[in-house]
């Protein structure tokens, strides 16, 4: 076996750091939540582009969402709404989706500040502040890769 190998640290008596179950748990969330929020993009730039092949542009209309945008250049186009009503479902259970995933990272984020205190306990106040800070940047800093805004207001609104 190589001298670098798991099995001769294990003999060793080394420590090796195994990341807890949580934190599994919370990166594949954020993943998860990445992924859907990426296909839905790509989705509403599909919708987009068979717009637009048609001479059809939803832009931004003050107020109203892209599904509803997209719906008032459908009314009165029945063979282009064949098409693009099928994709506009699909849009709308990804939203609905990724507002659940909002949900249960809002969930995560509430369970932190136990997780911290039971550190605070344990370790000390400094280290739990630090490991608190460092746990919320992670989930922030995923949240902003993905570019779409964390709606925790109208994910407490529809709890």
């Amino acid at each position: 076996m190589p001298k670098g190998s798991r099995r001769s640290c294990a003999r060793a008596g080394r420590a090796v750091h195994v990341k807890s179950f949580e934190a599994h748990r919370a990166r594949a969330l954020l993943a998860a939540r990445l992924q859907l929020i990426e296909t839905t993009t790509r989705l509403s730039n599909h919708i987009r582009g068979v717009l637009k092949t048609f001479g059809l542009l939803p832009g931004t209309v003050r107020g109203l969402r892209f599904d509803a945008r997209v719906e008032l250049l459908l009314e009165g186009r029945a063979e282009l709404a064949l098409i693009v009503t099928p994709l506009l479902v699909a849009w709308r259970q990804l939203r609905e989706q990724i507002a659940v995933f909002d949900k249960s990272i809002l969930a995560l984020v509430r369970a932190s500040s136990v997780w911290a205190l039971a550190i605070a306990r344990k370790c000390g106040s400094g280290k739990a502040r630090v490991a608190l800070a460092r746990k919320l940047s992670v989930i922030l800093h995923a949240v902003w890769r993905s570019g779409e805004p964390f709606r925790a207001a109208s994910t407490q609104a529809a709890a």
